[in-house]
């Protein structure tokens, strides 16, 4: 049954009736005042028989029929609310505010236009009806809790001075204090929010939500000794409460006391019920933490390890590997990729990370496995192309890096390194020409790149265009006068044409002074003081170059040229054939051989 309604309705009607019969006949209307009266009833009634049945539209024609026969303040203030339930907020507008104009005392009539402002987006109209009625009732309590709604988000402070003066007519309210804690909050007032929130829990100390309430707000507030001691207290009630637990953590990783928070995130995670989401989420706050304190990466990697072992979540071998990654652990950053590049082979930058790592490490057979199974997945991305073409090219298989590195190139022709790579292998397959087309494609990109002019010097020195090589080694040592491989390079080039020795000298000196080791810089310093006739320093110097390591035909044959000079024929023919073993069809070294054995 719904008797309760139609009597709230007839209740309702009474106004209306009464508005009803101040109203005077319209001109040329021959109905009685009373016909009216009832005609706008029989409407009324229906109308809110229909109201509460939810038939808003159709409840609006029996309002709008009312209204044709009578205008009074309660049939537009039904015909206002139908309209706001609908969202037709032009028309419950203008409907409120001809219910107002018909009585103005009415306050819930002001209160339903504000509602209405409130509900078509214009606040500031809405709080102007709510000043409206608190000018006539400071005291409305409604009005001011809907006023301060309104300015807490666009007036803080004013919605404070509301607030505050709620608390004066009703006490300190819960109702009041949380919302007086939310304003302090949003304008950084964290003392006052703590303040707050402690008042409520007087009126409220079982309230273990409010407590949780305050521990977060102290933490935002960084007053760690406070929240530790609320978080240990509540601790003693809830040991395996997660949520404290993880407060506990967070703010010992804030003071910078990993082990101790280790040992608290550590304790969170042998709990069954934590699920492995949170896990990843703890981990990952202190592996961001981790970039700017070094020592969080032990927790980070404590955390990620526990992780590990009850779940085949490929993220998790992933931030392992970045993090044994930084810890400079490489063999277990290679191991960490390797496992999620399984566990995620659609994911292409873990491949790109996994190869990038096995490049710099040089490993580049397990590189060049790797990038094998990845290419079968991505044929047309460039990192792979490039990564899988770099990786023959490391282990001297340049015909099969040029078809992978030409395919980086056309994916991305703008990559220098992928030029630099190319151009270095078709160097290496003796193509010299197309070589430098793709060095000076790179060169126009990057022209101070020192590699890059180092490459093309080196490859136009051997084609004995000296003029390009100079300019090329010049120009990099404009860029940087201290590198070693293009003071060495240069200064051997001029060493092999015997011109500007003593410039060739001095740049050598500089590359061996930065590498003292290196065998080639030792070579080349040997050689310029040979072209010198400084044949004692010569030989020194070349023998050092061997001692360091270095076997290769261009050091013994440059040895035993130099025995020659010194007379030593047998010390000459002994490095010339240890050259003709590493080079058996040098025809060059079988003439110095057969000539000085007569």
């Amino acid at each position: 049954m719904r008797l309760l309604p139609l009597i709230i309705a007839s209740l309702l009607l009474v106004s209306c009736s009464a508005d009803i019969v101040k109203e005077k006949a319209q001109p040329g209307n021959d109905m009685t005042r009373a016909d009216s009266t009832s005609k706008a009833m029989d409407h009324f009634i229906n109308g809110q028989i229909l109201d509460v049945e939810e038939r808003y539209e159709d409840a609006l024609k029996e309002f709008g029929q009312a209204a044709t026969y009578d205008k009074s303040g309660g049939i537009y203030y039904a015909l206002a609310l139908d309209y706001y339930r609908l969202n037709k907020f032009a028309l419950a507008k203008q409907a409120a505010v001809n219910a107002i104009a018909k009585d103005t005392a009415n306050r819930e009539y002001e209160y339903l236009l504000a509602s209405i402002y409130e509900g078509g987006k214009a606040p500031d109209s809405a709080a102007v009806c709510y000043e409206k009625i608190l000018k006539e009732d400071s005291l409305d309590l409604r009005a001011n809790f809907s006023l301060a709604n309104i300015y807490k988000t666009s007036k803080p402070n004013k919605a404070l001075e509301i607030y505050n003066r709620l608390l004066r007519i009703t006490g300190p309210t819960p109702e009041v204090l949380f919302e007086i804690a939310g304003v302090n909050e949003r304008l950084g007032n964290t003392d006052a929010t703590i303040n707050t929130i402690e008042d409520l829990l007087k009126l409220n100390p079982s309230d273990e939500m409010l407590k949780k309430v305050l521990i977060e707000t102290c933490i935002k507030a960084k007053k760690y000794d406070k929240a530790l001691s609320l978080i240990d207290e509540e601790l003693k009630a809830y040991p395996e409460d997660q949520s404290l637990l993880g407060y506990k953590g967070g703010i010992l990783a804030e003071q910078g006391k990993w082990d101790a928070a280790k040992n608290v995130y550590l304790a969170m995670m042998k709990n069954p019920a934590m699920d492995h989401a949170t896990k990843v989420k703890i981990g990952l706050a202190l592996m961001a933490q981790s970039a700017s304190d070094s020592t969080a990466s032990d927790a980070a990697l404590a955390v990620f390890s526990a992780a590990d072992k009850d779940t085949a979540d490929w993220r998790v071998k992933l931030y392992l590997a970045e993090i044994n990654l930084a810890r400079k652990n490489d063999s277990l950053a290679v191991k960490y990729y390797g496992e999620a590049s399984k566990l995620a082979d659609w994911n292409v930058d873990i491949w790109t990370q996994y190869g990038g790592l096995l490049f710099d490490s040089g490993k580049y057979k397990l590189l060049n496995e790797e990038m094998g199974k990845a290419i079968q997945i991505f044929p047309d991305n460039f990192a792979i192309n490039m990564l899988y073409g770099l990786s023959y090219a490391q282990l001297e298989e340049h015909k099969e890096a040029k078809p992978l590195l030409i395919k980086a190139v056309t994916i991305n022709p703008g990559d220098v390194m992928a030029l630099s790579a190319l151009g270095y292998t078709l160097n290496q397959l003796k193509e010299d020409d197309e070589a430098l087309k793709y060095l000076n494609r790179a060169l126009d990109i990057d022209p101070n790149n020192m590699q890059v002019l180092g490459m093309a010097g080196l490859i136009y020195e051997n084609k004995k265009n000296y003029d390009q090589s100079d300019k090329l080694y010049q120009k990099a040592l404009k860029v940087d006068s201290t590198d070693a491989q293009i003071l060495n390079n240069y200064a051997y080039s001029l060493s092999e044409r015997g011109t500007d020795l003593d410039k060739a000298l001095n740049m050598a000196k500089i590359a061996v002074e930065k590498e003292p080791k290196n065998s080639s810089y030792l070579d080349t310093m040997g050689w310029i003081y040979y072209k010198l006739g400084d044949y004692g320093k010569a030989a020194k110097y070349i023998e050092d170059a061997i001692e360091c390591g270095e076997k290769s035909v261009t050091l013994y044959e440059h040895l035993g040229d130099v025995y020659v000079k010194l007379n030593k024929k047998e010390k000459a023919l002994f490095n010339w054939k240890k050259a003709l073993l590493i080079e058996p069809g040098n025809e060059k070294l079988k003439l110095k051989i057969e000539k000085d054995s007569k």
